[in-house]
Order: structure tokens, then C-alpha cells, then sequence
């Protein structure tokens, strides 16, 4: 193994052993899971994103989507659900969040894409309080998911949650673009970067060319 590699492997367990030190909350989301708002704070577009956070005991809030890429021919297609609020009160312990489908191919997308849902692994849903629901998007050009939250969270009793915002730790390296089947990563070149590109919302674009003005040098 690689020295660089060892590094990374001992400042991870530093870290988590850091967070349950600390007696905090370590969410986990599967690689196939985009957040897109942790505890109020938007996460925003990138290349790579993290699937590891670190939250404060008790009730904390996230919005998720299936995002990934499915195989079509000799190309790609992107599938982005709809995205979910997961809700939740834990302490000191470790929550695994995944999607409640494996998708691989286009033709498994079939109603998943109208009622996405996702499940909890690795901890007794008993000790835990678990809400999850669908985030609904007002009319607008643009999706705007802190304001579609703070409706959802108005008519679902959680409004408190819009006036605070959690401290928020990303705990791990971010992931690559796209994952093989076989869990290799496979590098991208410019045409497959471009067709990615093609495939985004309005949103995603724009962020994705501040990201690239802001990364140039």
C-alpha cells in the first residue's frame, strides 16, 4: 500500500474516532446519494461530494437524490430522482442511509423516478426517530431547494428546523464522478465530461461553470 495511501487511511480513523469521542452523530450516504442540503446548508454542485458527514446529536435534517450515471448503449444517461428530506433524532451513533432500490440500468428506474424512498442500515430504527418525505418544487424557472424546504417544513411540523442551522463536518474524501459496477473508478475524457455537461439542469450548469472559472489555475 501506498504511503500516501496509509496517511489517508490514519487520518480517517483519526477523524471518526474524533466524532464518537465527541458523541455526535455520523451520517453515511451511499455512494449513489447526492446531498444537496445538510441542516440548512446547501451543498451546492462539484465534480466530487461527500458521503460522509458529522452532526450534532439529536434532530437533524438532510435533502437527498438518487444521482448517478446509467449505462445506455455505448453512452450514458444521468438519472437524478426527485429529491427526499430525511428527518431524524439519533445520538451517538452511526446513521447509513441508502437508496431503497439498487438501479443500474435505465429500465429499473421505472417508478422509482415518482416516489424515490430511501432506507436506514446499520442501526435499529427504534432508536431512532426517522421522518422521510418529497421535497415539492414551486413554480419558478429554477429549482430552489432552500425554499422549497422551508415550505415542506411548514407543512409538516417542522418549521423550527427553518430558523437553525447545524454545524456540519463532510468526515471523508469526496467520490469520483462515475463508479464501474465492479467498484473500479474510471477516469472521464473531455466528450464524456461534455455529455455530463449536456445532461444537467439550468442549475447544475451555472454551478458547474463557477466551479471551473474558480478551478482554471
Amino acid at each position: 500500500m501506498e504511503m500516501k495511501s496509509v496517511k489517508t487511511l490514519i487520518a480517517g480513523s483519526l477523524l471518526l474516532a474524533s466524532a464518537s469521542a465527541s458523541a455526535e452523530v455520523t451520517l453515511q450516504l451511499h455512494k449513489d446519494l447526492q446531498a444537496l442540503i445538510v441542516n440548512g446548508e446547501s451543498q451546492g454542485f462539484s465534480l466530487t461530494g461527500h458521503n460522509e458527514f458529522v452532526l450534532p446529536d439529536g434532530q437533524n435534517q438532510v435533502v437527498v437524490r438518487v444521482s448517478k450515471l446509467l449505462p445506455l448503449g455505448s453512452e450514458y444517461e444521468k438519472f437524478n430522482s426527485r429529491p427526499m428530506v430525511l428527518t431524524f433524532d439519533a445520538t451517538n451513533t452511526v446513521v447509513e442511509i441508502l437508496p431503497s432500490r439498487e438501479i443500474r440500468r435505465p429500465n429499473e428506474v421505472d417508478g422509482f423516478d415518482v416516489k424515490p424512498s430511501v432506507k436506514v442500515n446499520g442501526v435499529e430504527l427504534s432508536s431512532i426517530a426517522f421522518h422521510q418525505g418529497l421535497l415539492q418544487r414551486a413554480p419558478g424557472m429554477l429549482p430552489d431547494y432552500n425554499r422549497d424546504l422551508v415550505a415542506y417544513n411548514n407543512m409538516n411540523g417542522f418549521s423550527h428546523l427553518n430558523e437553525q442551522a447545524q454545524p456540519v463536518v463532510a468526515a471523508v474524501a469526496p467520490r469520483v464522478v462515475y463508479e464501474a459496477e465492479d467498484g473500479a473508478t474510471v477516469p472521464l475524457t473531455p466528450e464524456e465530461l461534455q455529455g455530463i455537461f449536456l445532461q444537467m439542469s439550468v442549475e447544475e450548469k451555472q454551478a458547474f461553470m463557477a466551479w471551473a472559472v474558480q478551478n482554471m489555475n
